[in-house]
């Protein structure tokens, strides 16, 4: 049971890489907000890390912040958005209009849906 005893108004993000046994988590950032100027700052401190890492492909939600800031900090590379997610709380809001059983099955059939 939680206790709500403390929110926090701030954002999560991780930067996983692929590797040849999957993706490990490369960085972790807690972020004030979710602008593109904090965004790309945060992204700019991990790329100054490694500075011959250059990403060919990113793949985030999609959020125009997320995804102008990848592109200031990494020119070039090309996007994959998720677009679930936002399909999700799609159905979620008209849920009350259409009935919770048809919301399920539909969550239940965007979930074997890979966009890419």
């Amino acid at each position: 049971m939680p206790y709500n005893t403390s929110w926090y108004d701030m954002s999560l993000y991780f930067l996983c890489v692929s590797t040849n046994v999957g993706f490990v988590n490369v960085a972790t950032m807690l972020l004030v907000d979710d602008r593109t100027e904090i965004i790309a700052s945060a992204l700019r401190k991990v790329a100054d890390l490694n500075p011959q890492w250059k990403p060919k492909y990113v793949m985030s939600d999609f959020s125009l912040a997320q995804i102008s800031a990848t592109e200031s900090v990494f020119p070039g590379v090309l996007l994959s958005n998720i677009y679930f997610q936002s399909l999700v709380q799609l159905l979620l809001s008209i849920r009350c209009k259409v009935g919770q059983n048809i919301v399920v099955a539909l969550l239940l059939n965007l979930s074997t849906i890979s966009f890419a």
